[in-house]
């Protein structure tokens, strides 16, 4: 009995972390255009701007109404419920190196009966093959019939529905951002943070996520009220105070985003994105030396990461900028 109990447990938590798309296995395969960072790893000039006025931020919105999922009254046979368990996750695992072949073998899978995991294995495909409109739709999709109880997975315990669905929104969210429509994105992010079962973890990276949106659409002053909520939640996080940095930075505040990288860069000397901001706020506050020497230094200890490649650009730009005035002179 103990091992059948630990054998259902898994499987909810299987389902839970893949559905969830626990960040580290789902981010993969939308990784490479995150330079979708909006807050960060991007080079100077290269961020939408707004003229308007801040506006008031707009309340979150509430969970959506909550249908009560019962256990089914027969149980699930064991077996069943492993085997279910074990394909979703060999489709997830697989949508992220083989989209293709995935989708197809997903499709027939939903078609035979398989439910929420098929139709969210899917979605990771489509999106790994870069329909992110299409798979963020279809995110949103599966959100809605897991509130409603259509479709779930076999199993013989209740799901963790909230952890769920603020993940399903949250994965939404990303590929509308991908998609580039940002306010798609923010609406998703929102009910995410809405769903959130509690003020914790999952709270505070739909917080970050809904920040990115808001930049995404040029309202860094939106950005930066999420961020500051987001602090209270960890105020340890370093590039919590790095994406305030950029943020400020976006709105010419250039004091109060310094003030925001010196606590990076006091929680952790060698951050390479706190590096990057170092030297945006160098250069935009006239002190080239100073940003040169700190994009040379960030490309020499961590070449291969986004934030070397911004700084890359920013230098390329630098030097362009003074041919072209010695040109002049």
């Amino acid at each position: 009995m103990w091992q059948g109990f630990k054998v259902v447990l898994f499987t909810i938590a299987a389902t839970a972390a893949a559905l969830a798309g626990a960040r580290a296995q789902e981010q993969p395969p939308v990784q490479q255009p995150l330079a979708k960072q909006p807050l960060a790893e991007q080079p100077l000039a290269e961020r939408p701007g707004s003229d308007a006025a801040p506006a008031e931020a707009p309340p979150d919105p509430a969970p959506l109404p909550p249908v009560e999922l019962a256990v089914p009254e027969r149980s699930v046979p064991l077996t069943l419920v492993v085997e279910q368990a074990q394909r979703y996750r060999r489709c997830i695992e697989r949508a992220r190196l083989y989209p293709d072949t995935v989708l197809a073998e997903a499709l027939e899978w939903r078609d035979a009966g398989g439910g929420l995991p098929a139709r969210h294995c899917i979605a990771v495909a489509l999106v790994t093959l870069e329909e992110y409109a299409e798979g963020a739709a279809r995110f949103e999709q599966v959100a809605e019939d897991l509130r409603l109880g259509r479709d779930l997975p076999r199993t013989n315990e209740p799901l963790p529905r909230a952890v769920l669905l603020s993940e399903l929104y949250s994965q939404a969210g990303n590929a509308w951002l991908l998609s580039d429509d940002p306010a798609r994105a923010y609406n998703a992010f929102s009910q995410a943070l809405a769903e959130a079962p509690d003020g914790g973890g999952i709270a505070l990276e739909a917080l970050i996520d809904r920040a990115r949106a808001s930049a995404a659409s040029g309202d860094y002053a939106a950005a930066l009220r999420d961020l500051d909520r987001a602090v209270l939640i960890d105020a340890g996080r370093v590039d919590l105070y790095v994406y305030r940095a950029s943020a400020h930075r976006a709105l010419d505040a250039y004091d109060a985003a310094q003030a925001e990288v010196d606590t990076a860069l006091h929680l952790d000397p060698a951050n390479p994105d706190a590096l990057l901001e170092q030297g945006n706020l160098a250069r935009l506050t006239g002190d080239d030396t100073t940003a040169r020497q700190t994009w040379l230094t960030l490309l020499q200890r961590y070449p291969d990461t986004p934030a070397a490649q911004a700084a890359q650009t920013n230098l390329e730009r630098m030097d362009v900028r003074g041919v072209d005035d010695g040109d002049g002179g």
